[in-house]
Formats: C-alpha cells, sequence, structure tokens
C-alpha cells in the first residue's frame, strides 16, 4: 500500500475551510495518511508542511492520531497536539509545548509520554511510566503510575506524586510537595521548604526513616524540619526535644515530655 498523503476531498474542504477561519489563509493542506489508520491535521503551507520535516505532523503509530504543528505520534493508539509534542507509549496522550531546551539544568533531552497509557501536558514535559502523568513545566514523571505537577517537580517512586516547586517524590507510594522537599523512603509524606528526609534502612518501621516532615529549611545545604515523625513512630519537634534525629543531645517528643514528667516527679515526690 503507498506510503503517500492523499487528500480526502469533503473531510479536506471542510477542515480546509475550518482552519482557515481561524488562520486567515485559505493555503492550508490536511492530509490522512492510509496506512494503519493514522490521521494527522497541521497548518503548514501547501507543499512545505511535507517537505519540512521539523514543522510537520507526524502519525506513524497505528491508529494514532498527530493535531497542530511539528508532533509526533509513534505509539499505537497514540495522540499528540500542540508544538513539537511526543507520544511513542502504547496509548499515550500528549499536548502542550515540547520546543526548545530545557531550563532544569538537567541537560536531558525532551522524551515527552514515553510510557504506555501515559499523559504529558504543558511544556517539555515527560512521563516514562505506565499510566503516568506529567504536567506543568519540565516535569517528570518516570515510574509506573507516578504523578508529576508544578514547576521542576520528578515522581521517581512506583505511586509516588510531586507538586509544587522543585519537590521529589523518591520513594515508592511517596509524597512531597510545597518547594524542595524530599520524600526518600516508602510511603513518606514531606511538605513545607527545604525539609530534611532522612533514610537509615531500606526496612519500613525503621527509627532512622522519616515518615512525615514539615520543612522550614531555606537551602539546600540549610534543609530542616519544624515536625518529623519516624516510621517506628517517634517524634520530633523543633523546640521540644530538637528535630535532627540522631544527633547528640536530641530527643524525641516522647522521651523529652517523660523526662519532665520524671524531673516533675522527682522534684515534688523527691526519693528518701
Amino acid at each position: 500500500m503507498s506510503n503517500k498523503y492523499v487528500s480526502l476531498p469533503g473531510l479536506s474542504r471542510f477542515l480546509n475551510r475550518l482552519l482557515a477561519i481561524f488562520a486567515k489563509t485559505s493555503d492550508l493542506d490536511v492530509y490522512v495518511k492510509k496506512i494503519n489508520n493514522p490521521f494527522r491535521v497541521g497548518t503548514g503551507v501547501s507543499s512545505a508542511c511535507q517537505k519540512n520535516a521539523s514543522s510537520s505532523n507526524t502519525s506513524s503509530g497505528e491508529s494514532s492520531i498527530a493535531l497542530g504543528l511539528g508532533t509526533t505520534a509513534s505509539g499505537p493508539a497514540s495522540t499528540s497536539s500542540g508544538k513539537f509534542t511526543k507520544a511513542s507509549g502504547s496509548g499515550s496522550h500528549s499536548e502542550g509545548n515540547g520546543s526548545g531546551n530545557m531550563q532544569d539544568g538537567s541537560g536531558r533531552a525532551y522524551q515527552g509520554a514515553t510510557g504506555e497509557n501515559s499523559h504529558t501536558e504543558g511544556t517539555r514535559t515527560d512521563a516514562a511510566g505506565h499510566s503516568s502523568h506529567a504536567e506543568g513545566f519540565e516535569t517528570q514523571a518516570t515510574k509506573n503510575r507516578a504523578h508529576a505537577e508544578g514547576l521542576y517537580t520528578i515522581a521517581e517512586g512506583l505511586n509516588s506524586h510531586a507538586e509544587g516547586q522543585k519537590t521529589r517524590a523518591s520513594g515508592d507510594n511517596s509524597h512531597a510537595g510545597g518547594r524542595y522537599t524530599v520524600a526518600n523512603n516508602l510511603a513518606e509524606f514531606a511538605a513545607g521548604s527545604y525539609n530534611a528526609s532522612k533514610k537509615a534502612s531500606t526496612a519500613f518501621g525503621n527509627a532512622g526513616n522519616t515518615h512525615f516532615s514539615l520543612g522550614i529549611g531555606t537551602s539546600n545545604e540549610g534543609r530542616k524540619n519544624a515536625i518529623e515523625v519516624m516510621q517506628n513512630g517517634d517524634l520530633y519537634v523543633i523546640g521540644l526535644g530538637g528535630t535532627n534525629a540522631g544527633s547528640s543531645g536530641v530527643k524525641s517528643f516522647q522521651t523529652y515530655i517523660n523526662t519532665l514528667i520524671g524531673d516533675a516527679l522527682d522534684e515534688y515526690y523527691p526519693q528518701s
């Protein structure tokens, strides 16, 4: 079967007229590719759209759809729309803007929706995991069912969620929200700003693993928690024993309270 693009008279005339209304030009072509039922719609001018690979749409996946400018839908049943977006995963969907260089300082290249049934939206967002979702500006959802949203956020644990500004959810089933927070452990929840996430063991329940933290830090070097709960249930509160678990002189809230009670009892009921 031929790989050439042919214009479907009725559909082409209708879409050309409709696109011309918005683009204020009548020199628009709509093409339908006859191989494996892909469909692509663009605003290329005459034959230039076909000749200039950098601005034409590509719908090479079976039953795929590519809309907009320079979009690519290479995965089976995938859809890409907007400007220079990519949908390569089976059943994936990418929309928004994939053009331009990354501004997160990583040096990585934009990939789009590469995971099966993944979804990306916004500017240069990547979703690599199965059923993952990345939205916002240069966010990444790298593991299965992960969700990243906001600005420069990364969800790299299974079923993890990162939101806000430059947060990172690394642990499976973890959540990082706010700004510059990190969640390194299984099922950890991090909020606030520049929290401290401690990981002493991969085994859940370890006293050295952070389970919940409310960060009040101001930089990567000055990460600090106002409140921290460890996986064994120990609670650390700033000003009431301290929050840097494991450091010399720092006590859990439980130990701090027990010490206060013990001191009070010794004062009022001194031992003979």
